[in-house]
């Protein structure tokens, strides 16, 4: 795979190979669930944001998500979700997803057995059916 910012070749794979081994089972999980949602294979944006779907050019080189669609990280012993909006608009969704932060640009948790899968499933459609993403 190649990296839609640098246009080096990475491996979403490879990557997940150099996680702790829980942390790599749920990013393999999260890669199902937005393959699932998304009809996208992950593409790596920079090196370590996994994304789905591309809305144009990256316009802020400084943000290793700009473009992407809706996409995940693992960072910190978390995983981060980005997705179309600011988190504040899927407030009705976060709520009943469990032991989560909320930044204004991610939502975050440290293992999917902290989060409720079913609404997982219910946020990340949303996200990724809302084509009205606020810019």
């Amino acid at each position: 795979m190649v990296c839609s910012q640098t246009g080096q070749r990475l491996c979403v794979n490879d990557f997940f190979g150099g996680l702790p081994a829980d942390q790599e089972k749920d990013c393999h999980e999260l890669v199902d669930i937005f393959e699932t949602i998304t009809g996208y294979e992950p593409v790596m944006w920079g090196p370590s944001v996994i994304g789905f779907g591309q809305t144009g050019k990256p316009t802020n080189p400084e943000c290793a998500c700009d473009g992407l669609e809706i996409g995940f990280a693992p960072r910190d012993g978390r995983i981060f979700l980005y997705l179309r909006r600011f988190a504040d608009h899927y407030a009705e969704y976060i709520d009943e997803l469990g032991d989560v932060q909320i930044g204004k640009a991610s939502i975050s948790f440290p293992s999917l057995d902290v989060v409720d899968r079913e609404n997982l499933m219910k946020l990340l459609t949303y996200a990724w059916e809302d084509r009205s993403r606020a810019r």
